[in-house]
């Protein structure tokens, strides 16, 4: 069965369990019980036991046995047990020295009831009931006919059971209740079950638990839990979770199976084995900053460290969902410099995947890591892989049918991505302009170190992991509400962009600075070397971003005239159809145009379109051409006497405000498809007068040399920079730039001001 089909048929952890351990031979004929059934509950609860079972029959080494042996001995009897070894590690368990066999058997086979660990009491009134260790009792009353009064206690069962906690799901709210239970044979077991086995005909299942009662007692057992659940608010409460991620409005931070708060963290049931065992602490902290910290010198080592904080924070600072790709030769130690990124907040064995996984697949590993670092090593493995980027920065999966009839809703995230492999994701001629601007391409290796070096750091890594996570996210918890400043305050420290490509980019390598900014802190209360987080960022922006010329020809041409036209918008009429009572049209007067704009269409004035292409270093003709070949203009078309409709011009003619005018015509709706433009982000008439394009980002420097040079009267003595700076804040279109508080944008007006 494909990975696709066990999706759409909206497996639970428990099928995904039974699915891939299976192994017991089970005649219903012979055998009392299915203990794969058995065997499920106690893998839902115990990773560990998971892990031993995955291995393979002659790979079991003595340690494995011992643990195996210890913890189903405390569900299994002898029998049991053998059972599960002989299925799962037959050959090993056959080779196994008899010494070592009685000692595992003598230590957790056939062992004497231990003291009770639950003692069956509660504290309430669950009248007409009881519950001791022997068992839950109801209390009877009654008349016989002789008139005499008749009062007592029956047996309902005589394996206690009781609730012990109840789990709020904190995804969507579901309850689970935690059970204690004596079974017949006197062992006591925790198990998590939903409502409908202690409140419905599901009941049935706890008999094959080891609870004793038969169906007529099923009506008093509804009613015991319903008077328990009659004090749930004496009950205690606990967590549970189906993903990773911020839940409660933001209150709360799942990692595994550890729910984070502002006042630290506690475990809780993990309710899906994706993201059960990958958050494990291990190691000694110090060792790992002996043995690790001069890998931390190297800059790339730092930027995925950087993604690895940056994936639980980004939904803090309004920045989509993004991938960080390092391709490289087979040398470079993509892979290590991945492992130690990801070491510092969980098992990097768990929590990096193989890229080469099924589209589902790698949709589901996003659904249950959102605001939690995802990676996949070596992309050059599945040639597919790319046809998840889009989705990936999309932040969504798609709904799927589930076994009862229904749709699933689809599944939604928010993360930072950081993958690996030998070839870029998205330089393909076949890629499109939606993936490119979702990835940072980063082509760059660590230089060869020495071996014995590269052990040590391996052994290190495999021993030592997660042991900054509560740091982290403590850290998060109390920077949380400040990081949209700290984000807009940190793009300062990067130049502006000049095309609606590189502003998109440019967000991800901010985005990666605020990580970078957490991380430092961390370091430096640890002792490890600091390094500035924006200038490791700005390097890789320079190089991945403002020196990039691999996106295609058309494309950067288009992308340019975009920009162009934002910051330039003044220049361009608007038609009276679009703009009947002339909001954006700033063009009276004398003024030369670049263009004109109509409710589906931007159409620029060629000779101007020519020269500023022209000016950026663009073949004109060759820009009109690949346009044209790829159905970004809309050229004019004249019908053949045959009625055909055949090419005439790459000019397009129009009537704007009751004047004929002939332009390069771009219509909307192409220039959001080709450059993956938002609704919001270009003018759409629908929007009335609140639509406005925004303008593209620049420094505040800048912003104030252009305001003194619009408004020249301002550069005199009698105006102070005070003066100025109070009348740039009030003005409608500045106001993106207000988040640098009005002294700093005093001080930049004294500084412009002070120029020769």
């Amino acid at each position: 069965m494909t990975e696709e089909n066990d999706n759409e048929k909206g497996l639970t952890f428990r099928d995904e369990i039974l699915g891939k351990y299976h192994k017991i031979l089970f005649d219903p004929e012979m055998d009392p019980k299915d203990l794969n059934e058995e065997l499920a509950d106690i893998l839902i609860m115990h990773a560990e036991i998971r892990d031993i079972l995955k291995k393979k029959p002659n790979k079991w080494k003595v340690e494995d046995f011992k643990k195996a042996a210890e913890i189903l001995g405390k569900y299994f009897s002898d029998w049991e047990i053998n059972k599960v070894l002989e299925a799962y590690a037959q050959e090993a368990w056959k080779n196994l020295d008899e010494s070592l066999k009685s000692e595992i058997k003598e230590k957790y086979y056939s062992r004497e009831e231990q003291s009770s660990e639950y003692d069956f009491t509660i504290d309430f009134d669950i009248h007409p009931f009881r519950i001791s260790k022997t068992g839950i009792e109801k209390y009877y009353k009654y008349d016989r006919k002789d008139g005499q009064e008749v009062e007592g206690w029956e047996m309902v069962t005589c394996t206690p059971i009781l609730i012990h906690s109840i789990g709020e799901c904190v995804d969507d709210e579901a309850y689970m209740y935690q059970i204690k239970y004596r079974t017949v044979i006197g062992q006591e077991f925790s198990k998590w079950v939903t409502p409908e086995v202690l409140l419905t005909s599901s009941m049935k299942e706890l008999v094959n638990l080891g609870l004793q009662f038969v169906d007529a007692d099923q009506k008093n057992l509804k009613y015991y839990f319903k008077q328990l659940l009659g004090y749930a608010y004496q009950i205690p409460t606990e967590f549970t979770a189906r993903t990773n991620g911020w839940k409660k409005e933001n209150s709360i931070f799942i990692t595994g199976s550890y729910a984070h708060m502002a006042q630290g963290r506690k475990e809780i049931l993990a309710l899906t084995e994706e993201i059960a065992s990958a958050y494990e602490i291990k190691g000694n902290k110090k060792e790992w900053i002996e043995n690790l910290t001069p890998l931390l010198e190297y800059d790339l080592i730092r930027l995925k460290c950087y993604a690895t904080v940056a994936a639980m924070l980004i939904r803090f600072i309004g920045v989509k969902s993004f991938i960080v790709h390092n391709y490289y030769e087979s040398s470079g130690l993509k892979s290590v410099s991945m492992q130690l990124a990801s070491s510092l907040v969980g098992n990097p064995l768990e929590l990096i995947k193989d890229a080469d996984s099924t589209k589902v697949g790698i949709e589901k590993t996003l659904e249950y890591n959102t605001d939690t670092p995802i990676y996949f090593d070596e992309t050059s493995n599945n040639e597919k892989f790319r046809e998840a980027i889009y989705m990936i920065g999309n932040e969504q999966g798609k709904g799927r049918g589930n076994k009862e009839g229904g749709i699933d809703k689809a599944g939604k995230w928010k993360t930072v991505v950081q993958t690996t492999g030998e070839q870029p994701l998205t330089k393909a001629n076949s890629t499109n302009t939606g993936q490119q601007i979702r990835v940072l391409e980063i082509f760059e290796g660590i230089p060869r170190l020495d071996s014995d070096y590269i052990e040590t750091v391996k052994d290190t890594l495999e021993n030592n992991y997660g042991l900054f996570l509560d740091e982290i996210v403590q850290t998060i918890f109390k920077r949380k509400d400040k990081l949209k400043q700290v984000y807009k305050n940190l793009t300062m420290f990067f130049d502006k962009s000049n095309t609606v490509f590189a502003d998109r980019s440019k967000t991800y390598f901010v985005a990666l600075a605020v990580g970078g900014f957490i991380l430092e802190e961390i370091f430096e209360k640890n002792g490890i070397p600091t390094k500035d987080p924006h200038k490791v960022c700005n390097k890789y922006y320079q190089r991945v971003v403002i020196e990039d010329r691999t996106i295609p020809y058309y494309l950067r041409a288009l992308d340019t005239t975009y920009s162009w036209h934002l910051r330039n918008k003044k220049f361009f009429e608007y038609s009276k159809e679009l703009d009947p009572e002339e909001i954006f049209t700033y063009t009276r007067g004398p003024i030369e145009l670049f263009g004109w704009i109509t409710k589906d269409a931007i159409y620029y004035d060629p000779d101007k379109l020519h020269d500023y292409l022209v000016s950026k270093g663009f073949n004109f003709e060759r820009v009109i051409q690949d346009w044209k070949n790829n159905n970004v203009l809309e050229p004019t078309m004249m019908k053949t006497d045959t009625g055909e409709l055949r090419y005439k011009s790459w000019k397009k003619n129009t009537m704007i405000n009751g004047q004929r005018v002939k332009g390069v015509k771009i219509p909307f709706t192409r220039l959001q498809e080709v450059l993956e433009i938002r609704d919001g982000e270009i003018y759409d008439i629908k929007n009335s007068d609140e639509m406005k394009i925004e303008e593209i980002h620049v420094s505040l420097i800048e912003a104030c040399s252009k305001y003194l040079a619009e408004n020249q009267k301002f550069k005199n003595v009698s105006y102070s920079p005070e003066d100025v700076a109070d009348m740039f804040i009030r003005s409608e279109d500045r106001t993106e730039l207000l988040m640098y508080g009005r002294d700093k944008i005093v001080k930049a007006f004294r500084t412009c001001k002070n120029r020769k």
